[in-house]
């Protein structure tokens, strides 16, 4: 069996991986000359099951609103003369008071933890090298009714399989003396001492290798243009560098894929959610041991091998993937407050990144009946997070000829 995967950022490599270790013979397309080029390339590198689940609810509603007015909020919306953003808020609306968010939260929150355990066995049978893994995610609060809501939420994610346990602003300065508490004010934090942060673009390089060695073909610098996937066993995808005849195509292309899906009459949920990331050197000893989630501002700040790198906020303003200088300059002053050693010259590791977000939350990963068709795409800001579960789950759809999920939250049928 012959499948194509279009898509060369870390769900469409793994997807690859999995495909091929499952025996098919995989091609894969990808309009960057090198992998990983997108959302992949600089994002938090969070790997957060305690994080999983939808972002639709009414307080982010009432967030995104205010994003107008508050130049520091989290979020921020822009509308644009675009039907594809306006069928996407009423999507997010809808979602926010669905009655499904708990048991698509649990879907998404299961899936992350067996991908988070998927890429714990691959890095020993593999012997991947990306960096290291930086363990644990401390969230920091600094209103006390957002503390509350927290604490309300840990037994549920206890329920869940997810430990997280509640902190005092003594146990913060405890467990990361690097830290500059004394420049914010926090009534408190949540510790998840699972949850994991590494280089995601750079296990992508490592990953790309695996596949080169395995005999998948990696056509890079080339864009789809044309594709017809109606009919199983008799797929066709153009590129630049020609055509390629597969018994099967997945789309794991991001943003992109909106427009593939909708070349076969497919219409997903998705749109993009900006983000922005910096990566700033700082000693090895004033580096925490944990990523830091400033929550009221959405922005992770991670110790990696250079320094740290903070990502965060979500932007509904469109496709254009241009630095916007307030957005940067609050996750620079993020960096400030926690660690005023950073170096934070103007030009030091700017970044921004459109994260293809379903509107109700969970990924679509599934197959288009009667096709050769199969997606695996709209992860959002967990991409990093669900890929190695994702790609095997596709995997799975895609070699036993199956097109809907055992879980029905990531099809399509309950968006």
């Amino acid at each position: 069996m012959h499948i194509v995967v279009i898509g060369g950022g870390v769900i469409g490599l793994t997807t690859a991986y999995y495909l091929r270790r499952s025996g098919a013979e995989v091609t894969l397309i990808e309009q960057n000359g090198q992998p990983a080029q997108g959302t992949s390339y600089a994002n938090a590198g969070s790997m957060t099951a305690s994080r999983a689940g939808p972002w639709a609810s009414p307080k982010t509603l009432v967030k995104t609103l205010k994003g107008y007015f508050d130049p520091d909020s989290a979020f921020r919306l822009r509308l644009q003369p675009d039907i594809r953003q306006v069928r996407w808020l009423l999507g997010f609306l809808r979602a926010a008071y669905s009655e499904h968010s708990s048991a698509k939260r649990a879907a998404m929150v299961t899936l992350a933890r067996e991908s988070i355990d998927e890429r714990r066995m691959l890095d020993k049978e593999l012997g991947l090298d990306y960096g290291g893994v930086y363990p644990g995610l401390l969230s920091i609060y600094e209103k006390t009714e957002d503390f509350d809501a927290a604490a309300r939420d840990v037994e549920y994610l206890g329920n869940l399989g997810i430990d997280v346990s509640l902190l005092s602003p003594a146990d913060c300065e405890a467990l990361e003396p690097t830290v500059a508490w004394r420049n914010i004010g926090i009534v408190g934090a949540t510790l998840a001492p699972d949850d994991e942060t590494a280089d995601c673009y750079r296990f992508c390089r490592e990953l790309d290798a695996v596949n080169a060695s395995l005999g998948i073909v990696r056509r890079y610098g080339e864009r789809v243009t044309h594709l017809d996937a109606q009919k199983l066993g008799q797929c066709v995808v153009r590129s630049d560098g020609g055509d390629v005849s597969a018994d099967a195509v997945v789309i794991a292309a991001g943003v992109q894929s909106v427009e593939l899906a909708r070349s076969q009459g497919i219409r997903l949920p998705i749109y993009p959610v900006k983000g922005y990331s910096l990566s700033v050197p700082l000693e090895h000893a004033q580096r925490p041991r944990h990523t830091l989630s400033h929550e009221r501002r959405k922005v992770f700040v991670s110790p990696d091998a250079a320094g740290l790198r903070a990502a965060g906020v979500a932007d509904i303003v469109g496709y254009s993937t241009a630095l916007d200088s307030e957005r940067i300059g609050l996750i620079r002053r993020t960096i400030g407050d926690l660690f005023p050693r950073a170096t934070l010259s103007a030009g030091v590791g700017q970044w921004s990144g459109l994260r293809p977000m379903t509107c109700d939350g969970p990924p679509v990963i599934c197959g288009v009946p009667g096709t050769g068709l199969w997606l695996n795409t709209g992860h959002g800001s967990l991409g990093w997070t669900l890929s190695l579960g994702a790609a095997k789950l596709t995997s799975e759809l895609v070699m036993t000829g199956r097109y809907a999920p055992d879980n029905p939250y990531f099809g399509l049928g309950f968006r």
